[in-house]
């Protein structure tokens, strides 16, 4: 036994008012009542039913053309597409099955490379450098305590971190405390990299963050006259 062709379409989801003509056409295929063959040289009339709403003729602006071998395509007019919810549509002409399908009219454009719904959605910022937080996994953090008093180095592990913030306060002198990472601390001579300027007075107010990741982080304390500094180090990294 062999079952009749009918006329066919796949539902879409289209952008709310999608103005762009690639992005708010769909293709559909018919085919005569007599014979489920192909059906050419048609003019189909579309009516469509907006988040159920009654059915009523598609937008002036709306065109359907005729492709090949029963093949039409339709590109809906941003007016068709200013409802969100359910597009119902039909597509009826005397000679061919008559074809029914349902969209969906969306905020959210899929056909961005950056996804953004807007506000009160998923926006831009909460995926700053607190990513891991946006998504539910928490940061701990650990606080390296330093007394800084004479020229020299103060360095620790930053395996796994997302960044370390850095606050250095107290007496200076004439000295200044560099930040430093490095990517290989085992070698005999590590390559330590500036991040940031050199600090010469309490930065208590506006901490230096270093984004991570990086094997190692340091505070490189040069060019002192008695000095007297607390430095802290808080390195953050998702919880485990």
């Amino acid at each position: 036994m062999t079952t009749a062709a009918c006329s066919t379409a796949n539902g879409m989801v289209f952008t709310q008012s999608e103005a762009t003509a690639g992005q708010a056409t769909w293709v559909f295929h018919l085919v005569k009542s007599a014979d489920s063959t192909d059906a050419t040289g048609l003019t189909p009339v579309a009516t469509i039913s907006k988040a159920g709403g009654a059915f009523a003729a598609v937008n002036a602006g709306t065109a359907i053309t005729e492709l090949t071998n029963g093949w039409y395509k339709i590109v809906h007019n941003a007016a068709d597409l200013d409802t969100l919810g359910a597009l119902g549509v039909r597509i009826a002409v005397a000679t061919a099955d008559t074809l029914n399908v349902v969209h969906q009219v969306t905020a959210l454009d899929h056909n961005v490379a950056t996804v953004n719904p807007a506000a009160g959605g998923i926006v831009a910022a909460s995926f700053s450098s607190d990513a891991l937080g946006a998504i539910s996994v928490p940061l701990g953090i650990v606080n390296k305590v330093y007394a800084l008093t004479a020229d020299g180095d103060s360095a620790v592990s930053m395996l796994g971190c997302q960044d370390a913030i850095v606050t250095v306060t107290g007496t200076f002198g004439s000295g200044t405390v560099q930040v430093q990472t490095t990517e290989d601390p085992t070698v005999a001579s590590p390559v330590w990299t500036n991040r940031g300027s050199g600090i010469t007075t309490s930065n208590a107010a506006t901490p230096l963050t270093v984004a991570g990741p990086h094997n190692a982080i340091r505070l490189h304390l040069t060019g002192s006259t008695t000095p007297a500094i607390a430095a802290t180090i808080s390195l953050r990294k998702p919880v485990t």
